[in-house]
């Protein structure tokens, strides 16, 4: 054999709503590298994400080591990193999350409600 096994770990999908981290509620692998597209369906007009669980590596402000990127269709982008509460919204019709976990440390991981919004009627 050439060496040792390499293991690929599921990143997983979006599933009612919720996105979690890979293996979740377990503490997440190292060396993850996920992506996941929201697309705010037709009708509505914003996404918020309720964090029910968010503890990823705490890397400061940088967010140096494990975090989450939200990038906006616009290209604003956002990274969070270690314990977070505070719901988030976007009136982006589109997001990008990558999930990024370096080879060190690991924690607990995160799961979000993603709750849509609807346009107002006229």
């Amino acid at each position: 054999t050439d060496g040792p096994h390499h293991w690929q770990f599921k990143c997983g999908e979006i599933t009612e709503k919720i996105l979690s981290s890979p293996y979740y509620p377990e503490i997440y692998p190292n060396g993850m590298n996920c992506t996941w597209t929201i697309s705010i369906p037709p009708g509505m007009r914003a996404v918020t994400m309720h964090f029910i669980k968010f503890e990823l590596e705490d890397g400061g402000e940088e967010c140096a080591f494990d975090y989450l990127q939200i990038i906006e269709q616009d290209g604003t982008s956002h990274k969070l990193c270690g314990p977070q509460t505070q719901s988030l919204t976007f009136e982006s019709k589109v997001l990008t999350i990558n999930f990024i976990s370096d080879s060190l440390k690991q924690a607990a991981g995160f799961k979000i409600l993603l709750i849509y919004e609807a346009e107002p009627r006229p």
